[in-house]
């Protein structure tokens, strides 16, 4: 016999503007009108499903199918990323994934305050240029504390010797799936009609896109800020909500956790922070870095206000100054306003660490919709 309910959740940051948590099982979830309580009943579907196993044994979820391709429009990071959840009633004990037949290698599960949200999350970092041509086979493997084990298998295919297009521009209502137009580096997303969603927010939910070898090159993409979770100095926030684009990644770096965690080096990431009050949001710029020292952080001092469900443009530009350096420029306005002559921020400081690399969209502790976007080759006689 399952017994299921519904009750309020006494833990976890509450996402201002998305109504009441709920607990679902032993899975803390938010719902605020019909689109929150839609999400609602499609995790309860999914915790349904899992407690009604036949034998009670684990479950490997893997959000974005048994069929995976990287590559096919060009490379815009080190590394692919293959996401998923495992759980078990019982207790997971262990989960494992061995790829082309090598030795099983353990894999951490969340939550661990940075890139696995929930409990049993994973999230493996394949290094794309070590992958074979072709298909890959990745075996995954749980256990719980009771000694019954699951199995999943997923097969990656890496593609070869293509260069993602510039310029290059996404329309969602044209896409059949989030993976036909972007690589999905951490989180769960969904498709809607006006753009890809989050439906779990927390650290860095990351979408990457473009080319390692693009150098100078202009991103511009439609946000709407849903809900957020207040800024405080504790994970997951770290002090900071936002949205954000970044500008030549290189991927993260092989720190030692698993997955990696160190943002940095990298070009720079440009964070639309909302603040404590959204009349005190503003740009902060985090550029450059080494592997031994953080990126340098720049900050707007004005301050300007932001609205919940609205719609807003978002634009970074990067381009290559003598030296060599780089200069990170950002601007932001409302949705079907005429676009602002003046940059809100323009950061000419520091060398160029990371000359080149594919761009990101990111959302940190904020539930948003990143809608249409382009990213175009600069001219380099535009002011």
């Amino acid at each position: 016999m399952i017994v299921f309910g519904f009750g309020r959740g006494a833990a976890g940051p509450l996402l201002r503007g998305a109504g009441q948590r709920f607990l679902i099982g032993l899975v803390e979830e938010t719902a605020g009108g019909l689109d929150g309580h839609a999400r609602l009943a499609d995790v309860a579907a999914r915790w349904l499903a899992a407690a009604e196993s036949a034998d009670g044994a684990p479950s490997i979820e893997v959000w974005y199918g048994d069929e995976q391709h990287f590559g096919r429009l060009g490379v815009p990071q080190k590394w692919i990323n293959i996401l998923g959840r495992a759980t078990a009633r019982a207790g997971l004990a262990s989960l494992h994934y061995s790829l082309n037949g090598a030795v099983p290698m353990a894999l951490s599960v969340g939550a661990d305050g940075y890139r696995l949200a929930r409990p049993g999350d994973f999230n493996i970092d394949l290094e794309y240029d070590a992958l074979p041509a072709g298909a890959n086979i990745l075996k995954l493997v749980a256990s719980d504390v009771a000694g019954r084990r699951a199995e999943r298998t997923v097969t990656v295919h890496c593609h070869r010797g293509r260069v993602w297009p510039l310029p290059y521009a996404v329309d969602w209502r044209q896409e059949q799936t989030i993976t036909d137009a972007v690589q999905i580096v951490d989180g769960r997303w969904k498709l809607e009609a006006e753009g890809v969603r989050t439906v779990e927010p927390y650290y860095d939910r990351i979408l990457a896109f473009g080319d390692r070898t693009w150098t100078d090159y202009t991103v511009t993409v439609a946000v709407t800020f849903h809900s957020y979770a207040p800024p405080l100095k504790s994970a997951p926030t770290y002090g900071v909500a936002h949205a954000a684009i970044a500008a030549r990644f290189p991927g993260h770096f092989a720190d030692q956790r698993r997955p990696h965690v160190q943002w940095y080096p990298l070009g720079a990431v440009a964070e639309f922070r909302l603040g404590q009050q959204l009349d005190q949001s503003s740009w902060r710029i985090f550029r450059d870095g080494t592997a031994n020292s953080r990126a340098v952080a720049i900050v707007e001092p004005r301050m300007r206000r932001v609205e919940l469900g609205i719609r807003y443009q978002l634009k970074l530009r990067v381009d290559t100054l003598p030296g060599p350096a780089a200069r990170y420029r950002v601007k932001s306005w409302k949705y079907g306003d005429p676009e602002p002559a003046r940059w809100d921020m323009d950061s000419k400081e520091g060398g160029a660490t990371i000359a080149s690399g594919g761009a990101l969209l990111v959302s940190h502790n904020t539930d948003v919709t990143f809608g249409k976007f382009t990213a175009t080759q600069n001219d380099p006689e535009e002011p």
